[in-house]
């Protein structure tokens, strides 16, 4: 198997080399589907014919199932990659071991965390070229799935969901099951639990990375959950406490609305405490932001900032309506991305300090400090390179 590449970069050290190499061929191993990891054994450089070559061979539970050979010709500006197959070539019965072993042992553990431990068992080298996300951790994340779904009460999702709710076990805890796909999940239990804890701060998000498709066909299923965290008196660390989540297909404003309209109803006819908590932290997605802010403020967006501001610029002390703050680490890693994309590398040492010390300014008049020191650094820096 040989794969040129062309228009590569030119290096100027073997060192940079070295380094470009086993990023190469670690994204040319990203495509296989396997459970090895791999290891770089030697590299060779030709001055003669001018050419550097760097070998590398698959190793996890079969040692040397696959190698590969990179040839850098500067000259050509070209890549050459070998590979002795195509495909792994692990032995049949080793290769059964391997499969049987993860479908009893997965369906406790996270497929990062039993990774690793094999994976520290492998050579230094191994673990210094970023081993940890290669395909073969999605592997064991299918092996783990199909475990579990070896407990499902039907194959089908969906119906799987609706003999769940008419399950006992179940049926205090599914709150709604419903097509387009609405799923809310909470207890009175917990509700009860989590006003008897009286937490000041929740914790709002969504997240779709660990939620499967209903089918090939179907939109992409977010979990919106909210979380409490709650300080343990025993021995003072703190939990993460789930009070509600809902499983959603669609992601607009009004479908989280729906959602959370249901939750305080169920607050209200149970004579519960509403609203929960005096703030919630929420990430930057204004459909979460619009939900958020009509069904605990009863406002809309431009009414909450205004009465922020108000309460802020009278010093009114605590403000009588629920607070929502935006969580500092979700805008710095969109930030640090754009910085990323739009400055070059010497920038980034003024442009990435600068976005987090905007993020953590405590008041109006440190923020606007900020914006005067940096509008005066930018404005000489751009009357520099003009």
């Amino acid at each position: 198997m040989q794969e040129n590449f062309l228009n590569e970069p030119t290096f100027s050290g073997q060192k940079q080399f070295f380094v470009y190499a086993k990023d190469l061929i670690r994204r040319k191993f990203a495509l296989v589907n396997n459970i090895c990891s791999i290891t770089y054994t030697s590299q060779n450089w030709n001055s003669t014919n001018f050419k550097l070559c760097i070998y590398a061979k698959c190793i996890y539970f079969y040692n040397g199932c696959k190698k590969y050979k990179i040839v850098y010709k500067p000259l050509l500006h070209q890549f050459d990659v070998f590979s002795n197959c195509e495909n792994i070539t692990h032995p049949e019965l080793e290769y059964k071991s391997v499969r049987n072993i993860p479908k009893m042992t997965l369906k406790d553990q996270k497929a990062a965390n039993w990774r690793d431990v094999y994976l520290c068992k492998q050579s230094k080298e191994l673990r210094q070229v970023g081993q940890v996300a290669v395909p073969s951790a999605q592997v064991i994340r299918k092996i783990r799935s199909e475990a579990k779904n070896e407990k499902a009460r039907h194959s089908d999702p969906f119906i799987d969901l609706y003999l769940m709710l008419h399950d006992k076990n179940w049926s205090d805890y599914i709150q709604k099951i419903s097509y387009p796909l609405e799923i809310y999940l909470f207890s009175l239990s917990q509700l009860t639990l989590i006003q008897k804890l009286n937490p000041h701060t929740l914790f709002m998000d969504a997240t779709g990375n660990v939620i499967k498709k209903i089918s090939l066909n179907s939109k992409r299923v977010f979990m919106y959950s909210i979380i409490a965290h709650i300080q343990r008196e025993e021995n003072k660390t703190g939990i993460l406490f789930p009070l509600c989540e809902s499983f959603l297909s669609r992601h607009f404003s009004t479908d989280i609305e729906r959602f959370l309209i249901y939750v305080k109803t169920f607050c209200k006819d149970n004579n519960l405490r509403w609203p929960i908590c005096q703030r919630i932290i929420s990430d930057w997605s204004m459909a979460l932001i619009t939900a958020i802010l009509w069904v605990f403020c009863n406002m809309e967006l431009p009414i909450f900032v205004n009465a922020c501001f108000k309460n802020l610029d009278q010093k009114l002390g605590k403000p009588s309506f629920v607070i929502l703050q935006l969580c500092t680490n979700h805008i710095i890693r969109i930030l640090y991305k754009d910085a990323e994309n739009h400055f070059n590398e010497s920038e980034h040492k003024f442009v990435k300090p600068q976005m987090i010390t905007a993020m953590y300014c405590s008041n109006i008049e440190r923020f606007f400090q900020w914006v005067t020191t940096n509008m005066k650094i930018t404005t000489q820096y751009a009357t520099l390179i003009s």
